[in-house]
């Protein structure tokens, strides 16, 4: 059971170890998908209004911007914004594959360990003090939470999602492909990776790009909320990116609150700037742990 008041905050790093792609990879994805589109009438993205000449605009573009994610492509690029978000939703809807959230590997995923941390009777789960603010768009936390506790207690899905959605508070700070049924929210689907025109559609809706995402909107107060409520903080499978720890206010968080974060792919030099943006409070892994093994060599968590 986790008896501090932790915050867990994941990043792109964070879904990877469930086949989804990090923030580059998915430039490459998209523009597959854009020129996949472009060659196939048939493709859900042309059912959605956009002709040959608008998908193969901005596939070029967006390959010639060189940029290192279509988020900030998009940011600097306001007209692309609802091809982008379709094309974004097209790209990642493939990977909702539930089998690949239970993979039994060894050693298990940091997301089993997550589950072991917060094991208690049924009756006590709810004294877990676990939030998660995520700035990913993918259901993976959601959907692998509530099927596991649901097979472990044998309770129906409506009340393993009551559940987590009581005890465990998963913030989307740049919304999702969609809420998945039973956590509420608009633009609701099944995790699946069947791909249509409405689905597509309904996932693009619940995505917001960062620029669209300033620190006031209800999503950033609340997870600002949680942040400077808790004792703990961990950073999972994250960029660190300027915009982002700015509009969370971890470099104002007090210094009554341990904060600690993975550092997978930085250099040094790399991390050094991360603890800077964060005013020096952040404690970045020194060994560049992938999130797996950063659970298992760090005591977080009520570990």
């Amino acid at each position: 059971m986790i008896q501090e008041k932790t915050v867990l905050i994941l990043g792109a790093g964070a879904s990877m170890d469930f086949g989804y792609p990090s923030g580059h990879a998915l430039v490459q994805l998209v523009h597959g998908v854009l020129w996949n589109a472009k060659n196939n009438p048939q493709h859900p993205l042309r059912a959605c209004d956009f002709g040959e000449n608008a998908i193969t605009e901005f596939a070029k573009a967006l390959w010639d911007s060189d940029m290192l994610s279509v988020d900030a492509f998009l940011e600097h690029q306001p007209r692309y914004l609802h091809l982008g978000k379709l094309a974004m939703a097209a790209a990642l809807i493939p990977y909702e594959k539930p089998e690949s959230l239970f993979p039994h590997t060894s050693p298990p995923t940091w997301l089993n360990l997550l589950l072991e941390r917060l094991q208690a009777p049924l009756k006590d789960w709810k004294r877990n003090k676990l939030a998660i603010i995520t700035f990913n768009y993918d259901r993976v936390v959601e959907q692998y939470l509530s099927q596991a506790i649901l097979n472990r207690f044998g309770i129906t899905l409506e009340e393993s999602t009551a559940l987590i959605r009581e005890t465990v508070p998963i913030v989307h700070v740049y919304g999702s492909l969609g809420g998945l049924p039973g956590f509420g929210g608009e633009n609701e689907r099944d995790y699946s990776n069947v791909v249509s025109a409405e689905i597509i559609r309904a996932a693009a809706n619940g995505i917001r790009i960062v620029h669209e995402g300033d620190s006031s909107v209800e999503e950033f107060r609340y997870a600002k909320a949680l942040l400077f409520a808790s004792r703990s903080v961990v950073f999972l499978g994250f960029g660190y990116h300027r915009a982002n720890m700015d509009r969370l206010g971890v470099g104002d968080l007090p210094g009554t609150i341990s904060v600690q974060g993975t550092s997978v792919g930085l250099t040094a030099t790399e991390r050094m700037v991360a603890r800077e943006r964060s005013n020096n409070r952040i404690m970045i892994d020194e060994n560049s742990y992938p999130p797996t093994d950063y659970f298992r060599n760090n005591r977080i968590l009520g570990f």
